[in-house]
């Protein structure tokens, strides 16, 4: 799987620069060990084996993190296109039968507009994730924030 050829990159190459990322670096480890932290979170909050995550995020290191993090605990990246918004935006969540979602600060916006058309609308399930500091977690979902 992705999770175990990651784990097996980064026993050796640990310290090696894994992400660029505008102004940032990411090694191997340090990749690794937010992965870790986010999966023990979905864990932890019952995410299993075999289960559906939506991701609605841009390009990022985040982004990164959370696919890893969901295949080391055998879950099921949704992956949403970002440019939806609307009914097509509610479709994708809906048919997906996702337990959870993570969405970045960026894409809250269109994920808040469709929050009482979606199967996913529980504030516990519902990750945020801050993209820089012009962003303000909505009252609606959970701040990622102390865990990533």
């Amino acid at each position: 799987s992705l999770a175990h050829s990651f784990e097996e990159t980064v026993t050796k190459f640990g310290s090696n620069n894994f992400i660029y990322f505008e102004n940032e670096k990411w090694t191997y480890n340090q990749t690794n060990e937010a992965a870790n932290v986010l999966a023990n979170k979905l864990f932890n909050d019952g995410v299993k084996h075999g289960d559906r995550v939506v991701l609605f995020m841009e390009n990022r290191p985040n982004y990164i993190i959370s696919i890893l993090a969901l295949n080391k605990i055998g879950a099921i990246g949704v992956l949403i296109n970002t440019s939806l918004t609307g009914n097509p935006l509610i479709h994708c969540i809906n048919s997906s039968d996702s337990k959870k979602c993570i969405v970045g600060a960026e894409l809250a916006d269109p994920l808040e507009e469709v929050l009482s058309e979606i199967n996913i609308a529980d504030k516990t399930d519902i990750y945020w994730v801050a993209d820089g500091n012009k962003y303000r977690c909505p009252d609606w979902s959970l701040d990622l924030k102390n865990t990533l």
